[in-house]
C-alpha cells in the first residue's frame, strides 16, 4: 500500500458520500488494512485531505496545459476560449466523478476560489490571470457557460451512480458534446450563426418586466417560526456543517425543544428548502398571471426569483449551499413550479428540453440564476439586471445570443 493507493482511495469512498461522511476506517476498509496502517502515511484525516488536494490540482493542471499550452493569460478571442474550456472541464471531470465530487465539496466553498485555482496553477508552471484580458462582459459568459458544463456532468454522474461510476469512452463523449451543444446554443432547437428564436431576445422589453418583477416588503419578509433560524445557521456554515446545535441556540430552544418540530437534521433542511420553493414559487405565479411570450415569461420568472433572493440574502446564500452540495435531492423542484414553466414544453415555444426533462431544465434554470446572484456579489442593481439579462440571453441561444458586448439599453 503506497502513499498514493490511499489517497485514491479516498477519493473513492467519500466521494460516494459527497464528502458528507469522511472516516479514515471507510477508507481503510476500501484498501482491506486496518486503520493503524493509514497513519504510517498520514497522521490524521487533515493531512490526507491536503495531499488529496494536491493531487485534485496536479491533475486539473495537467488538463490545463493539454488544453492551453500557452497558458491561460492573453487569450483573445474569448468564444472560443470559453468553448475550449468547457470542453476541457467536461472531458476532464466527466471522466474524474472523484474530482467533481471534491471540487464541489472541498474547493468551491473557499472563499474567492477563482483566485485558489489561479494560485495553484501558478504553481504548477501555468499562468493563469483570473480576469483575462477580453474584458468583463466576457467573463460573465465564461461564468455562465462554465456554471452550465458543472451542472450537467454533475447530473452526468448522479444518474449513473447506481452503475458503474466509471464512464465509457462513448459516454464520455456524448457527455462533451451535449455540453458543448448546450453552451453553445441553450434550449433553441435551430443551430448554427444565424439561428434565432421566435422573437428573439431583441424585441424583449426588459425594463418593463423588471418594473413587473419587484417584490414588496411584505412579499419578501421572512416567515413566522423557526425557519429564519435555520436559514441563517445555514447562510453562516453551510448545509452540511449546520447542527440542530446550532439551530436551537440561534432559536433560543433547547434541542429537545427543536426535536419536537423536526424529526431530524435532514427535515429541518428540507422543510426550509421546501418553504422557500414555495415562496418563490408564489412570487412568480403571480407575476406570471396574464405575460405571454416564451422569451418574455422565463425572463419574468427568473426576474422574480432573483428580486426575491437579493432581498432575502440568507436565503440566496444557503440556495447556493444547496446548489453546489446537493444537486441529487429527488422531488426538490416542487410540481407547482415546474407547472409555471410549462410554457417551455412544446413546438410552439421554440424549445429543446434539456435532456428532454422538464424537472431538469426548471433545474438548470434555477442553479443558473443563483449562481448568478452569487457571482454579482455586492454590484449594484444596475450591474445585476445587465447581468440576468445576459443569462436569459444565454439559456435562450447560448453563446450565440449573449455577445461580448451587451447591446440592451441600460436598465433603470
Amino acid at each position: 500500500m503506497t502513499h498514493d493507493d490511499i489517497v485514491q482511495a479516498a477519493f473513492r469512498v467519500w466521494g460516494r458520500e459527497a464528502y458528507r461522511k469522511m472516516s479514515l476506517t471507510d477508507v481503510a476498509a476500501e484498501l482491506g488494512v486496518t486503520k493503524p496502517a493509514l497513519y504510517r502515511h498520514f497522521s490524521d484525516k487533515d493531512g490526507l485531505l491536503e495531499a488529496m488536494r494536491a493531487a485534485f490540482f496536479d491533475r486539473y493542471a495537467e488538463a490545463m496545459r493539454t488544453a492551453f499550452p500557452a497558458g491561460l493569460t492573453g487569450l483573445q478571442d474569448a468564444s472560443a476560449s470559453t468553448l475550449r474550456m468547457v470542453e476541457t472541464l467536461a472531458t476532464h471531470f466527466g471522466s474524474s466523478p472523484g474530482d467533481l465530487a471534491f471540487m464541489f465539496a472541498r474547493i468551491l466553498r473557499l472563499p474567492e476560489f477563482d483566485r485558489v485555482f489561479s494560485s495553484e496553477l501558478a504553481t504548477r508552471g501555468i499562468a493563469a490571470d483570473p480576469e483575462p484580458a477580453f474584458g468583463e462582459t466576457a467573463m460573465v459568459r465564461a461564468h455562465m457557460a462554465v456554471g452550465t458544463c458543472f451542472f450537467m456532468v454533475a447530473f452526468f454522474h448522479l444518474e449513473r451512480m447506481a452503475d458503474n461510476p466509471e464512464p465509457s469512452p462513448g459516454e464520455l463523449a456524448s457527455l462533451v458534446s451535449s455540453v458543448i451543444e448546450v453552451v453553445g446554443q441553450g434550449l433553441d432547437q435551430e443551430s448554427g450563426p444565424g439561428a434565432r428564436l421566435p422573437g428573439g431576445t431583441e424585441l424583449v422589453d426588459y425594463v418593463a418586466l423588471e418594473a413587473k418583477a419587484r417584490l414588496s416588503k411584505t412579499e419578501t419578509a421572512a416567515a413566522d417560526g423557526l425557519l429564519p433560524a435555520v436559514a441563517a445557521v445555514v447562510a453562516a456554515v453551510g448545509s452540511w456543517d449546520a447542527s440542530m446545535d446550532m439551530v436551537a441556540k440561534r432559536s433560543g430552544l433547547s434541542k429537545s425543544g427543536l426535536y419536537s418540530h423536526f424529526r431530524s437534521k435532514e427535515d429541518m433542511l428540507m422543510r426550509l428548502f421546501e418553504a422557500e420553493f414555495e415562496r418563490i414559487t408564489a412570487t412568480m405565479a403571480d407575476r406570471l398571471a396574464g405575460q405571454s411570450g416564451t422569451p418574455e415569461r422565463l425572463y419574468l420568472a427568473m426576474a422574480t426569483a432573483a428580486e426575491y433572493l437579493v432581498a432575502r440574502p440568507d436565503i440566496l446564500v444557503a440556495l447556493d449551499w444547496l446548489r453546489m452540495q446537493r444537486l441529487g435531492i429527488p422531488g426538490l423542484v416542487p410540481g407547482p413550479m415546474l407547472e409555471l414553466f410549462s410554457f417551455l414544453k412544446g413546438k410552439e415555444s421554440g424549445l429543446r428540453l434539456l435532456g428532454g426533462s422538464l424537472g431538469l431544465t426548471v433545474r438548470w434554470i434555477m442553479f443558473m440564476t443563483v449562481h448568478q446572484l452569487m457571482h454579482s456579489g455586492d454590484a449594484d442593481a444596475s450591474s445585476r439586471a445587465r447581468n440576468m439579462r445576459m443569462l436569459h440571453g444565454f439559456l435562450l441561444g447560448g453563446l450565440r445570443l449573449v455577445p461580448a458586448v451587451a447591446p440592451w439599453a441600460d436598465p433603470i
